[in-house]
């Protein structure tokens, strides 16, 4: 049955591929980088866009560096940054010895989403020590087959069938050298993490790197895990009781003539868990029970194919939970899978309702709050507010998509404004006029696990005015629209106050900030960096929804050889729009003052 939904399948995937190469290809683009290297050296752990720490080491003789990275999206902008030092991707970078941390920061266009690798850098000393040697080397729950000898690299360890993971002690012969196994990091003299033995044999590698950080010696050992009749695991009778490796457990299968596998899992009550079978060699599929008699099913998964199979379920009354690899589509004995358990925790509730909202009493809050899914409701919160000053209030740090609503009054129905986007960020700037409180809706008609936290912000701006400082990309008779960038700084023409390259469903860029009295710098620019067009520029206290102009600008427009630097910027007034034309590669600055 399950195989005739094949094609149906397939091209269900293809829609939903497509929908997602589309959306990626959107103005609000990923802060996720495609790939990551250095010319320093191999980063550890190896490049995976959701890791976000790295760690490098090298000689003395490597000086300097450059980072080499590509962003998920084409439109995502990429800082790199040693120290307060911005460099470009083509730059060297100079290491310093010792720790040296670089910084590669990607914004997503069109949104304030950004997201930070970190590279840790050790670099050598010119008098580092060379010795990559260990004085001893142990494995748990067995002996190695022969006597350590720092001078013998090559080990064997033999372990029963019923023993599925192991840990390697290294010990290294001088302190300030480097180990690690199967990758990892460790300590000298303490345990690694716990090793997942697959029936047969496993290799283990630990790596030392002396100090110099050129200097290594590979030491391995053979672990043999015994192979039993069919190789399957465990029966109904006698479920197998797996020792997790932080979640994993690597086991096999017989074939579609020989047994099925069985595990029993021990569980908390009252919390979701989510079983995978990954890294299959054939098609095995993946059953979860509640009861030792494998007879009452909580779900299954009988994908095609060497596909991953995949269950979430919810352990109400349970306190094990009984899996079932099944055979009936394995051809040959001896398929090894991995097999994976997470504890996703008790589910979160809503807080609040609209009768009796959370009451987050004065200004200036820093809320952790939690929401619902779209059955166990939205969460109502209420705040006080002075009558005539400005807020932002946002939602930020959501592990799902929820969405933001700010009332005015108690019953939730009068409505000052939403913030409905799908970035994991909700960000709203009201006025209070007339009103003592503000009322805050966290909706969670979008969320589909119930366990989304967040951080709820409202920050008081008081009567200090707001500004809308907006770009509008205009084609002319000599140059085509252009995708304009703008950057605010504080009067020293260089500590960044907030940037912005999409302001809503026109052409254009807007920022909304508030401002003291005092002088401020602009600088636009094109995303592209190779584009060159027309743009329009108004800063002013009222909101633009369209396109002003002052005329049209030449080409290039008169002001284009002192504009290049915030010191030639030229002098807005507010209210009043300017037009501009950017050549390929170049900015242009300007000068406001508030009064």
């Amino acid at each position: 049955m399950r195989k005739s939904f094949f094609f149906i399948i397939l091209f269900m995937v293809f829609i939903q591929v497509s929908f997602y190469r589309c959306s990626s290809d959107s103005k609000n683009g990923s802060v996720d980088l495609a790939s990551l290297s250095l010319s320093a050296g191999i980063l550890q752990p190896a490049f995976d866009s959701f890791i976000t720490e790295y760690s490098i080491r090298t000689g003395t003789s490597t000086g300097n560096t450059t980072v080499v990275a590509e962003g998920v999206s084409d439109s995502s902008t990429i800082i790199i940054r040693k120290n307060t030092v911005s460099y470009n991707l083509t730059d060297s970078i100079v290491l310093d010895t010792g720790d040296n941390s670089i910084e590669i920061e990607v914004a997503a266009k069109g949104s304030e989403d950004k997201k930070t690798y970190t590279i840790n850098i050790n670099r050598a000393s010119a008098t580092a020590a060379g010795d990559a040697n260990l004085s001893n080397l142990d494995v748990s729950l067995a002996v190695l087959n022969e006597s350590f000898n720092e001078s013998i690299t090559s080990y064997t360890v033999d372990v029963e069938n019923d023993v599925s993971s192991i840990a390697v002690t290294p010990v290294l012969n001088d302190s300030n050298a480097f180990v690690t196994v199967d990758a990892l990091p460790v300590a000298s003299g303490d345990s690694s993490g716990v090793i997942s033995l697959m029936p047969g044999n496993n290799t283990i590698s630990i790596i030392v790197t002396a100090e110099n950080n050129v200097t290594q010696k590979l030491y391995s050992i053979i672990a043999t895990r015994e192979i039993v009749d069919f190789y399957s695991e465990g029966a109904i009778e006698n479920p197998f009781e797996p020792v997790l490796n932080e979640g994993s457990y690597l086991g096999m299968i017989g074939d579609k003539t020989g047994p099925d596998s069985y595990y029993k899992i021990n569980v908390s009550e009252g919390h979701y868990y989510s079983i995978t079978l990954s890294e299959l060699s054939q098609d095995a599929d993946l059953y979860v029970y509640s009861d030792n008699d494998f007879s009452q099913l909580l779900d299954s998964s009988d994908n095609i194919g060497l596909a991953d199979e995949s269950i979430t379920v919810f352990t109400t009354g349970i306190e094990a939970l009984y899996i079932l690899i099944d055979s009936n589509y394995v051809n040959e004995p001896g398929t090894s899978f991995t097999l994976s358990i997470s504890d996703l925790g008790a589910p979160l509730t809503s807080e609040g309702s609209p009768a009796a909202p959370v009451d987050l009493g004065s200004l200036d809050v820093n809320y952790s709050g939690q929401v619902g899914d779209a059955i166990r409701g939205d969460s109502y919160y209420m705040v006080d507010v002075t009558d005539g000053h400005s807020y932002t209030i946002s939602l930020e740090g959501l592990s799902e998509n929820a969405d933001l609503y700010v009332y005015e009054d108690s019953s939730f129905s009068s409505l000052l404004d939403s913030s409905i986007n799908s970035t994991g960020r909700e960000e709203i700037i009201i006025a209070a006029s007339g009103i003592s409180k503000v009322y805050i809706l966290v909706d969670s008609s979008n969320v589909a696990f119930p366990g989304t936290e967040f951080l709820l912000n409202i920050i008081s701006h008081g009567t200090t005015p707001r500004y809308y400082i907006t770009t509008f990309d205009n084609a002319s008779s000599c140059y085509s629209a252009l995708d304009s960038y703008i950057y605010l700084y504080e009067n020293d023409g260089s500590t960044l106050i907030d940037s912005a390259d999409f302001g809503g469903p026109l052409s254009f860029s807007e920022l909304q900030v508030f401002l003291s009295s005092g002088v401020y710098y602009l600088k636009v620019r094109s995303f592209f960096t190779a584009q060159a067009g027309r743009y329009s520029l108004v800063v002013d206290t009222v909101k633009h929804d369209g396109a002003p102009s002052s005329g049209t600008p030449g080409c290039p427009d008169a002001f284009e050889d002192g504009d290049d630097v915030y010191t030639g910027g030229y002098s807005l007034t507010i209210g009043t729009p300017v037009d501009r034309t950017l050549e390929a590669g170049d900015e242009d600055w300007f000068e406001i003052t508030i009064p």
